[in-house]
């Protein structure tokens, strides 16, 4: 590894003083000659051409299902490691694993940044159109739980029981505010105190609903349910339910996932031959089962 010095790093200096410009060319031209003096000597080290994954924080492995659900299988990618020390966690990544039919190994992760040259330009997915949020869901069922919402009420009106929201009962006054069509961003310490609510419904926010927001397979999400239930300490489906909420709060949307990661790995050349390039979320008029079709023809016959 080149020293500090080398790059000119660790002489003292004011903060607030900006480094002359003939500096910052010489620190550019000394980084450009290393990269140029390592770019061979670290060749990718594959197995049988496939895409190796290493989750850091892996949560519950967004990456795994959004690559699954594109089609991806266990002749595509392996997992090869991970970050993830809690044991919960660990559960619910078994159970994205095993539907997925792949092995954890516990290998380093070899980089090969400087060995890729782009296929082509990366651009990042055009916006889809915003789906109604009553499509996310269960507006049929109805609880009895009526939660104190006077200061929501202070600020929108009595009306807001008759309105299809998800309310973020949970935050401070300040922070509480209506938004039309949408949901509140869904955060780890809120999902795991199931802090959501739906007044129109009387309820709150449950777990199969918090994973449909996040792109994430109902089926999926009972594996997960059953797995935490059967091999931790969280033996109730409510506390299992908390956990895996948590989890999902904690996690990147899957669906977001889904549409950048084939964009990113095609222009790394990295996409498998043998997938069609595609994007479900933008061909798709029916956003919020999709995750769900997906999964159900993936596996069809598990």
């Amino acid at each position: 590894m080149a020293s500090k010095r080398r790059f000119g790093i660790g002489a003292k200096k004011n903060r607030n003083e900006a480094l002359p410009s003939s500096q910052v060319d010489d620190h550019i031209a000394a980084l450009r000659a290393f990269v140029q003096e390592h770019k061979n000597k670290r060749k990718p080290a594959r197995s049988s051409g496939k895409l190796r994954v290493f989750a850091d924080c892996a949560g519950i492995g967004s990456e795994t299902i959004a690559l699954g659900l594109l089609g991806f299988r266990e002749q595509d990618f392996e997992f090869v490691g991970g970050t993830e020390i809690d044991s919960t966690k660990q559960c619910m990544l078994q159970a994205v694993h095993k539907a997925f039919k792949l092995s954890t190994k516990k290998e380093q992760l070899q980089r090969d940044i400087f060995d890729r040259s782009l296929e082509i330009a990366f651009r990042f997915p055009k916006p889809l159109k915003c789906p109604r949020l009553s499509s996310f869901l269960d507006t049929g069922r109805i609880g009895n739980y009526k939660a104190d919402l006077a200061s929501y009420e202070e600020r929108h009106g009595a009306s807001i029981w008759n309105e299809t929201l998800v309310l973020d009962i949970g935050a401070s006054p300040s922070w509480q505010s209506k938004m039309h069509g949408l949901c509140p961003c869904l955060i780890r310490t809120r999902c795991k105190q199931k802090g959501y609510y739906l007044p129109k419904q009387r309820r709150l926010l449950d777990g199969v609903e918090c994973a449909r927001f996040q792109g994430v397979p109902a089926e999926l999400y009972r594996r997960m349910l059953s797995n935490v239930m059967r091999k931790t300490n969280h033996t109730t489906e409510e506390g299992a339910e908390k956990q895996i909420m948590g989890a999902l709060g904690d996690s990147m949307s899957v669906n977001v996932l889904m549409r950048i990661l084939p964009r990113a790995l095609k222009a790394a050349s990295l996409w498998p031959a043998s997938l069609k390039f595609k994007d479900p979320w933008a061909e798709s008029s029916d956003l919020a089962s999709l995750s769900d079709r997906l999964f159900e023809a993936a596996f069809r016959d598990d």
